[in-house]
This record gives structure tokens, C-alpha cells and sequence, in this order.
């Protein structure tokens, strides 16, 4: 569409439209998207692969359609020079994108605080770059337009809203995209629970399922001195682990916010003889030379898988 459009666009007053849009669209898309969820999906299921890719592209049509179009048609501007240039740059700009995003934005900050720095970035480019080009009363408008717009975001606490959707009933204290997964824990009275892609890891002061976890194997080798526990050993499951008073424990877990909000949020017992391991459980069972008496891997409750 672009490509037939970009001689009669070019100084059309819609183009400054076309130009906003990006910037709007990725905090409501995020809203959009968990509501979605909330909606569609049931509680404490993922979405399988078709709703991934019907809402998915629903939800990101308006910004990938917007910036396609935009990108064709500037790059037929005046003084940009061989489109093949622009293509060249577009694509070390996706590149340098990638990289930012999982190497910055997932580790330094949530969904919502991402999606407005990346906005506030486009507001900023597209400024300047009309600055450089027809003056700078239009930037102006644009970045005046980009504060009241950033602030109504935050004022409507969108985050917010969507935690509150995902998690109706309950107090979201963290939230983190991680290469491994999205590691939500949330506050019901005084126990925590520790959600990954919405689905219940654990929750912690859950005494029951941890004995359940740990003593049907434990009791079946008499004085066990070395052990072996992947996954879900903050709900307390290490815990009744040491009641045997083994020699070693090793414990195994992939993901390390899961290490970071179980030490920030739950009690766990501390000792010596814990030897927590951040290792897949597979590939580690596979090349350690260790030898253990019992073995123990944790999975989310039957209630939580499909």
C-alpha cells in the first residue's frame, strides 16, 4: 500500500497521523493483549498456538501495518538516496533493536516501563528528524502531544489495571520478562505466589504439597545423604528435604529471578548442606559425574497443566 501511496502522501497533513501512531500503540497494545487473556483464556492456562497467532496479529496490526507503510514511503523522500541505503539501514536497526531489547529492556525493566521508553525513543526520532527537515514548530506539537499522551498513561494505570486483570484478588509485588519466561509473584494476605506465563509454580506456606512432594520419596531410602531437587523447592519443599538431615542437597533451578523473588519473598531454611544450582535439570543430570540417593522433580500441580 505504501508503495502506491507515497506520491500523493508525502506532504499530506495525514502523514504527521501516520507518524504518531507507533508511538501511541505498544502500552495499549500491552493492555490489550493481557485483557485478551483474561477474557479468552482461562485462569491458569496458557494461550495455545492459535491464539497466539490470531490475537497476536490483531493486536500488533496497527503498529506493524503503520510502521511498513510509514517505512516505504519515506524512503522514497528527497535526499534519503538509494532505497537499497535505507533497507541497509533498516535492517542494522532491527539488529541493534534485538539487542537491546533482551539484553536492556528485559533485564532492567518491566513490560509497561519498556513499552513507554520505546515511545518516548519514537516521539524523540521523529521530532528531531522533522526538526532537521521543515523547522521545528511541527516537532513542537509533536513532543507536546507525546508528554500529555505519556502522562494519561500513567495517570490511568494501565499496568495496574492489567495486573489486576490477570490476577483478580490478588496484589502483584513483582513482575519480570525473562529470557526463560514472564516470573509474576503476587501477595494473597501472607502467602506469595510465584506464577510463570501465568501458570502457578508454587505458592509459598503451602505445607501440604510440599510434604506431598518430598516425603513419598524421601521415606524410600533409608538415610539418604545426598539429594537432588529441580524446581519448586521455595514452596517449602526444602524445607521438610531437611528434616532428613541429609549431607548434601543440591538444588536445581533454571530460571534465576526465581532464586531472586524467593529469597526477596519467601523464609527459606538456611544451611551449608544447600547447594542451590542455576543449571537446566536435564542437561545436568547428563554431564554431572554426582551420584544421588533420591531425586526429586518438581512440577506445577496437575490443576495447572492441560
Amino acid at each position: 500500500v505504501g508503495r502506491f501511496s507515497r506520491f500523493t502522501l508525502l506532504h499530506h497533513p495525514a502523514l504527521m497521523l501516520l507518524l504518531v501512531i507507533p508511538g501511541i500503540w505498544p502500552a495499549p497494545a500491552l493492555f490489550l493483549l493481557n485483557f485478551l487473556k483474561a477474557v479468552m483464556i482461562p485462569a491458569g492456562s496458557m494461550a495455545g498456538l492459535e491464539d497466539v497467532f490470531i490475537w497476536g496479529a490483531i493486536v500488533q496490526a496497527p503498529f506493524c501495518l503503520c510502521t511498513g507503510f510509514l517505512f516505504t514511503v519515506l524512503s522514497t523522500l528527497p535526499g534519503t538516496g538509494n532505497p537499497s541505503a535505507s533497507y541497509a539501514w533498516e535492517s542494522g536497526g532491527s539488529i541493534v533493536a534485538c539487542l537491546a531489547v533482551n539484553f536492556i529492556f528485559l533485564g532492567w525493566f518491566d513490560l509497561f516501563t519498556g513499552a513507554l521508553l520505546l515511545s518516548v525513543l519514537w516521539f524523540l526520532t521523529v521530532s528531531v528528524s522533522m526538526g532537521l527537515r521543515r523547522g521545528w514548530i511541527r516537532p513542537g506539537v509533536v513532543l507536546a502531544f507525546a508528554a500529555v499522551y505519556l502522562l494519561t498513561i500513567f495517570r490511568a494505570g494501565l499496568a495496574e489495571q492489567s495486573e489486576n486483570l490477570l490476577f483478580p484478588d490478588q496484589k502483584v509485588v513483582s513482575d519480570r520478562v525473562t529470557p526463560y519466561g514472564r516470573i509474576s509473584v503476587t501477595r494473597s494476605g501472607d502467602q506469595f505466589n510465584f506464577y510463570e506465563n501465568g501458570l502457578l509454580l508454587f505458592s509459598s506456606g503451602n505445607t501440604i504439597s510440599s510434604e506431598e512432594a518430598v516425603h513419598p520419596a524421601m521415606v524410600q531410602r533409608p538415610d539418604p545423604l545426598k539429594v537432588l531437587m529441580s524446581s519448586g523447592g521455595f514452596s517449602g519443599a526444602l524445607n521438610e528435604v531437611m528434616k532428613y538431615n541429609p549431607d548434601q542437597v543440591d538444588y536445581l533451578e533454571l530460571n534465576p529471578e526465581l532464586i531472586r523473588g524467593a529469597a526477596q519473598f519467601t523464609s527459606q531454611i538456611k544451611s551449608e548442606n544447600i547447594r542451590t544450582i542455576r543449571a537446566d535439570a536435564r542437561r545436568f543430570l547428563i554431564h554431572s559425574p554426582e551420584q544421588y540417593d533420591v531425586v526429586i522433580v518438581n512440577l506445577p500441580s496437575p490443576a495447572t497443566l492441560q
